[in-house]
């Protein structure tokens, strides 16, 4: 039978001293261990063209939209990376249900699209035109005319369209079509902003 701990100090300093020397030790153990190790950005790439791969009647350059960005991020988590700014990363792509994804998902559309989709600047110069007032009419149209994607290759590879696309910004509610968007609308697109997250998670000095 032992004595109580208060009549035997002793023992309770000895008992105190132990267990802040064990608890001393988990912390040192736990701080010391070692932050796991992040897939190559070669990885990161494999895991990404995968991804797009297994997508049915895809395109490199076809539209993303909100829901095709979230699958391609859970396939980087599956290789060990989650991006700190997943959510920020999703948010720059556009919603399933905006406009100009249902417009180019259509049969129209997706002829329109892979005809566009052939020259940078194509996508945030028919996202600006069609929040424009009466811009999603004129889209459609375009869409749905034979040689409406002359249009907006015209608005995107030549002096004269950019001409015209700064003249809007004139017009009431008006827009410079010329000025980027900052979305993301390819998987190119996709992989210039995780290559600046990699970097700013990993490469950072």
């Amino acid at each position: 039978m032992y004595p109580s701990d208060a009549s035997n100090p002793g023992r309770v300093r000895t008992v105190a001293v132990k267990s802040f020397l064990i608890f001393a030790l988990l912390a040192a153990t736990m701080g010391s261990a070692p932050a796991p190790t992040p897939p190559s950005f070669e990885k990161v790439v494999r895991a990404l063209t995968d991804y797009f791969k297994s997508l049915p009647d895809y395109q490199r350059a076809d539209l993303l939209n909100q829901e095709q960005v979230t699958a391609a991020l859970a396939a980087l988590a599956k290789i060990g990376w989650e991006p700190a700014d997943s959510k920020e990363i999703i948010e720059l792509a556009l919603p399933v249900n905006s406009f100009l994804v249902g417009e180019l998902a259509t049969p129209d559309g997706k002829r329109f699209m892979r005809k566009i989709s052939k020259n940078p600047g194509t996508y945030s110069r028919l996202d600006r035109l069609s929040r424009l007032s009466q811009g999603q009419q004129v889209v459609s149209q375009l869409i749905g005319d034979v040689g409406g994607d002359v249009m907006i290759t015209y608005l995107a590879t030549t002096n004269s369209g950019h001409n015209m696309g700064k003249m809007l910004a004139g017009t009431p509610n008006g827009t410079d079509l010329n000025l980027p968007t900052g979305r993301i609308y390819t998987a190119d697109d996709l992989l210039a902003a995780l290559k600046k997250s990699y970097a700013k998670e990993f490469l950072a000095p």
